[in-house]
């Protein structure tokens, strides 16, 4: 039984083994946008990573496919565009306010600090 499943598996990964290279030889994006899911990344040997969206647009540029191509990338463009024109509302913009507001804090605290020390020494900033 077991032996069974395992054979019906190997069976499956070959084919979808032998599909994927026929695509990649043929540049085939419309296989690639049926079989990849919607989180898919690809990560290039140069150490860029692309979205699904982005590794459509390479694989149709390979392709010497205009029409297919710059569709593909515009949508790309675009869903990069709202990545960033909404990233300072999500909750990741954190990464950034949080130190923010830390630097503001402790500038506040220092300023605050210097301004007692003049108003102790009568105008005069007194010696630290």
């Amino acid at each position: 039984m077991q032996a069974e499943i395992i054979s019906i598996d190997v069976e499956i990964l070959d084919k979808l083994n032998k599909a994927y290279v026929d695509s990649v030889q043929k540049s085939d994006v419309r296989w690639f946008d049926e079989h990849l899911s919607e989180d898919f990344l690809n990560s290039s040997p140069d150490g860029s990573i692309v979205d699904r969206a982005g590794f459509l647009a390479q694989i149709a540029r390979s392709a010497e496919l205009p029409h297919a191509a710059y569709p593909t990338y515009f949508v790309h463009l675009v869903l990069v565009f709202f990545l960033l024109a909404y990233s300072p509302y999500s909750k990741f913009a954190h990464v950034f306010y949080r130190p923010a507001a830390m630097l503001i804090a402790r500038y506040r605290e220092a300023r605050s600090r210097a301004a007692g020390d003049i108003r102790a020494a009568g105008g005069v900033r007194a010696a630290a």
